[in-house]
């Protein structure tokens, strides 16, 4: 069937036959140059790692209470008219639909869930577990904010995130082998736009 195809010419001027061969040559290209032996492979691994180490981080996590004011100037006039107490504070302030107490929110999740002034604000605060801090402005309003704990950015060691630094390596590898790939079949042959 195959030969009789051939015959035919079947294989010429047709758009699905040339996808699947230039779609067969792309897996071809991005396998050239991938490691076998273990080795070589867990080497290739731990230099990845070490030559990306900013990926491999955890994020800073802040844990916080919040007393939410819909103005600035309710926040203002809270503020300068008593001392946030340190117990029954969750019923001070207006209700709101946000937690009173946020456990180690991440920058993003708190650029997500108050806006990019809020989160920004909340990695410039001083950690303290009796201090109330603010008015803080979010998306929602203002805040007093009382920072809990800061669990600063930590490097996360290579055994942890192996299988992740295999699948970035693996990736990066792919697309460097296709690119040389493609860069020398250009070199080869004239492209004509018509």
């Amino acid at each position: 069937m195959f030969r009789e195809a051939m015959r035919l010419g079947l294989d010429r001027d047709d758009t699905i036959v040339r996808r699947r061969l230039i779609q067969k040559l792309s897996f071809l290209s991005e396998e050239v140059g991938i490691e076998t032996n273990e080795q070589s492979k867990l080497d290739a691994l731990t230099s990845y790692y070490y030559a990306h180490q900013e990926q491999y981080k955890t994020e800073t996590r802040f844990s916080f209470q919040q007393i939410f004011f819909s103005t600035e100037e309710k926040a203002d006039l809270y503020g300068a008219s008593t001392e946030v107490p340190l117990t029954n504070w969750q019923s001070l302030g207006e209700t709101s639909l946000l937690n009173s107490s946020y456990k180690e929110m991440t920058f993003a999740e708190a650029r997500r869930d108050f806006g990019v002034q809020f989160a920004t604000s909340l990695s410039e605060l001083t950690e303290s577990t009796e201090a109330w801090q603010g008015p803080i402005k979010s998306s929602y309003g203002y805040h007093f904010v009382r920072l809990q704990q800061v669990q600063i950015q930590q490097q996360l060691p290579f055994a942890m995130v192996r299988v992740r630094v295999a699948a970035d390596y693996a990736s990066e590898q792919r697309s460097t082998s296709q690119t040389d790939y493609y860069n020398a079949l250009r070199e080869k042959y004239d492209v004509v736009y018509e």
